[in-house]
């Protein structure tokens, strides 16, 4: 599944900026094993573990109906790189059984299949994707790692590594030391899914629902709508913010199969409104000349280009 792993980088010069390989490389010491929660929602698994000298706290999370399993890493990192030292790093351990392995990462906007496969850190955004041949048999199959917060990710023939903790030391000498927190999560699959579907996934992951206590009241709504639809399976709505000058919305779309598609944007109006004049724009959300976007009932349609990014601008009535 997954492990964490400490390892103490040889030393350099400019270390907050170049990573160096791994001198030694250890498993962290594991305490204690418990049981967590055991509900009907939720189960989990406690385990207290020790880095050098850092206390490590990881609970790994399965929700019911949930496609993937999450981690919780809480942590009081104490580790100090010096020049005698080098630099001491924790990190998840992903060895998967996986042939001929390749990984995809999240960059702006998209997603990149990136060659280094030989433990070379490579930064991705939300989810790093890798897929491959299962052992003794032709079939395909992988792994999504989702993160909250971290970036470096490396593969190394098949074991795919996350950098949760590096301790440099120059120029600033103590740039870790404290308590951390970070999320993950690992979601195993058969075929590769797309780009699109990762990146709902990690958006869901990353920015969950948040549940707002109120009083027991009447209400007009229904009990469970979604407030946007798409209707284009490779198509994602990255944004929805207002415009810079206040007056409007403007919602950003990004297309990722590498197809042209017209994509329909639907909108719930009992919970956003009526939708009005939609327009396309540029990035600086200025009106382009010839203008894609049209209204629909509901919401509107805009042409995407393959792998382009729509910015339509609108108001709500």
């Amino acid at each position: 599944m997954g492990v964490l792993e400490y390892s103490i980088e040889r030393q350099g010069p400019m270390t907050a900026w170049v990573t160096y390989e791994a001198s030694s490389r250890s498993l962290a010491q594991v305490l204690s094993i418990k049981k967590g929660q055991a509900g009907p929602w939720v189960a989990s698994v406690i385990i207290k573990a020790r880095a050098g000298q850092s206390d490590i706290t990881l609970t790994w999370s399965l929700k019911a109906g949930a496609r993937q399993l999450e981690a919780e890493l809480a942590t009081r990192w104490m580790e100090i790189g010096t020049p005698s030292v080098g630099v001491p790093k924790l990190q998840m351990k992903f060895p998967l059984a996986l042939r001929q392995a390749k990984a995809t990462y999240e960059i702006p906007f998209g997603a990149i299949e990136r060659t280094e496969n030989a433990g070379q850190e490579v930064p991705a955004l939300r989810w790093a994707d890798v897929n491959g041949k299962t052992l003794g048999k032709p079939a395909t199959a992988g792994m999504a790692l989702l993160n909250d917060s971290k970036n470096g990710h490396s593969l190394d023939g098949s074991t795919l590594r996350l950098t949760l903790l590096r301790s440099s030391h120059d120029p600033d000498p103590l740039p870790e030391i404290g308590d951390h927190t970070m999320r993950m999560a690992i979601a195993p699959h058969g075929a590769a899914p797309d780009a699109a579907e990762l990146m709902k996934l990690a958006a869901a992951f990353s920015q969950p629902l948040q549940v707002v206590g109120t009083d027991r009241h009447e209400g007009s709504l229904p009990p469970a709508a979604e407030a946007v639809t798409v209707d284009a399976p490779g198509a994602v709505v990255t944004s929805i913010k207002q415009t810079e000058d206040g007056g409007a919305l403007i919602v950003r779309l990004l297309e990722t199969r590498g197809r042209t598609a017209q994509v329909r944007v639907n909108f719930n109006t009992d919970l956003l409104g009526r939708l009005d004049k939609p327009v396309e724009v540029d990035l600086l959300e200025r009106p382009l000349k010839a203008s894609s976007a049209k209204a629909t009932p509901g919401g509107f349609s805009v042409r995407l280009r393959p792998h382009a990014i729509a910015s339509v601008r609108l108001s709500l009535k």
